[in-house]
Formats: structure tokens, sequence, C-alpha cells
């Protein structure tokens, strides 16, 4: 595994580590010091949340970058530093090698779980989930040790959004397979329904439907406009991200496949050639589609009173997709 670890920094600060180990050491003085210090120093980021709205199309994509830290910099910089330190950094178990890997890109509730389950059935890609989402485990090696024998087909797949591709990152995945890692992007259209879901998912902490909801949603002008802002930013991120690795990806939008077409999302993994399933398919796993109830209520209303801010944040996620 590289222990070279160039350029995560957050904008206007840049460090040269040997390791990504030394990063997460030193970036804890970021961690400590206030907010508006931290906007200074790392000024694609709002409140460490969320990108400002100047940032969108100014991130260098050039898939002529190459290096882990150049891949990791458009990362909020103490994510980066803290999820470092949870993976064990350079010390953190090696990865198995596949012969090609398969990585969707999303932000929560673009209907992940519903393309995954279907691509399964079609592709020898084993079981695609949110395997990376664990740092401890991956510390410890336990995914890398049931990747092989519990969760790969012919090719390792696992979907990610920003924690994800940053737990990859910082525990070597990345460097040691780039080259064989291809991407999807999913992205839903409708980013205000979206933003909905997203928000009384939070509120009720009932992101599947065979979780029990710990209260009823309240709307919320400033927490949906947040929302907006976040996914946005997250589709922008991980976009720039998939660029940046100079990789095959293609771009796959959840209002084209889920009435039951999935030929786009078929045609992109054809084109990037992942390898078709032979024989019997895999046992469909359970996944419930996502809810369309009682979004009505609210966006109407959200539609009415947000603010100019947000209403250029959707126009430009618009542009987004386009790109």
């Amino acid at each position: 595994m590289s222990t070279e670890l160039e350029g995560v920094s957050g904008g206007g600060m840049r460090y040269y580590e040997s390791s990504v180990t030394d990063i997460a050491r030193k970036s804890a003085v970021i961690r400590n010091e206030s907010a508006s210090f931290e906007r200074g120093v790392n000024n694609k980021w709002r409140d460490g949340a969320h990108l400002y709205f100047e940032a969108i199309g100014t991130l260098d994509e050039s898939p002529g970058i190459r290096t882990r830290g150049e891949r990791l910099e458009i990362f909020p910089t103490r994510k980066v530093a803290k999820i470092v330190n949870a993976v064990g950094g350079d010390d953190a178990p090696v990865w198995p090698m596949f012969d090609g890997y398969l990585v969707m890109l999303f932000v929560a509730r673009s209907g992940s779980s519903f393309l995954s389950t279907e691509l399964e059935k079609y592709y020898d890609i084993g079981k695609m989930s949110e395997h990376l989402n664990s740092s401890e485990n991956i510390k410890k090696g336990i995914t890398q040790k049931i990747s092989q024998k519990r969760l790969a087909g012919q090719w390792f797949t696992f979907k990610a959004g920003i924690q994800g591709v940053v737990n990859a990152e910082a525990s070597g995945l990345m460097d040691s397979a780039l080259g064989r890692m291809h991407f999807l992007r999913l992205v839903r259209r409708d980013i205000i329904g979206q933003a909905i879901s997203t928000v009384k998912a939070r509120q009720t902490q009932q992101w599947h439907m065979n979780t029990e909801a710990v209260g009823e949603p309240n709307y919320s002008l400033a927490e949906l406009e947040k929302a907006v802002a976040m996914i946005a930013s997250g589709v922008e991120i991980l976009r720039v991200y998939a660029a940046r690795t100079g990789r095959p990806c293609r771009q796959v939008v959840y209002e084209d496949i889920s009435n039951g077409s999935l030929g786009p999302a078929l045609m992109a993994c054809d084109e990037i050639g992942v390898p078709r399933r032979t024989g019997e398919i895999l046992k469909q796993r359970s996944v419930e589609r996502m809810s369309r109830d009682s979004t009505e209520d609210w966006n109407e209303r959200f539609r009415r009173e947000m603010g100019a801010e947000t209403r250029n944040w959707i126009l430009k996620y618009d542009e987004m997709l386009a790109t």
C-alpha cells in the first residue's frame, strides 16, 4: 500500500505527509479550531457540511489527477482525518484482489437499494451493499476477510456516499485496485422530493420500511433548504471524485429506471464491461421501493416558501445532471 498522502487539505492550506496516519494526527489541530477558522482554511465547505454555492463547477475534475491526496482534497478535511483514524490509516489490513470493481456512488434517498438489488440479478457482482461504511470492520479486517468469501462475484461491488468513498481511500483499497475500478453515479432528478424524504427520515430515524419511526416528522423550511444544498453538494463532490480517478463512469437517473425499465442502468453497466451473470440467478434480496407517500403535503409549501438561494441551488443541480 502506498504511504504517500499528498495534499489532503482545505483550500488555503496544504500538507505533504508521509502517511495517512500523519495527516490524521496533524489535522486534529483543525478539528479543534473555530468554525470561522475552518471556513478560512477549507474555503470550499460551508460549516463543514455542504459546499459554498460558488464552489459548484469550479473544482478541478481533471482525470490527470491520480494521487490519493488529490482525490481526497475535495472532501471535508475534518471528516477525512476522522475516518483515517477510524480505519487505521496505513496500518489497515490489506484488501484481496478481484477481476474488477463496481462502485455505485450515491447520495441518500436516491434509490440505491432498489438499483443494487436489480443489478445483482443481471451481473456477476455478488452482493452490492454499503460494505465500506463501517470503519471499525475495515480496521479489524472483517470487511476485507468476508469480501472474498461472501460478498463478491467475479467482481467486487459496493455502494458508497462520502463515508464509503473516504473509507475506501483511507484503507488503501483505491490505491491497490484503482486500475480495475468502474463507477456508476446514481442521481435523483427530483431533488425536492429527495430533500423531503431525507428530512423526514432524519427526523423519524426511519430510513427503511422495516424500522419503526421514533416520532412524527415536522415541516421545517430551514432543514429542507439545507438538505437541498447538501444533496447538490454531495452529487457534485462524487461527480468530481469519479472524474479525478480517471476511471470509466456512467450516470444513472433514478426516475429513468424506477418504473421497471432498467434499460439505462443495464446499458451503463454493459458499456463499462461489468460481467453478466451466467447460470442460476441469485435469490433476490427483499427491498422496499422508495416511498412516494407523504411528500406532496410538504412539496407545494416548500416550493412557495424556499428562498432565492435554494432556487439557485435547484437550478444549478439541474445543470449538474446534464454534465
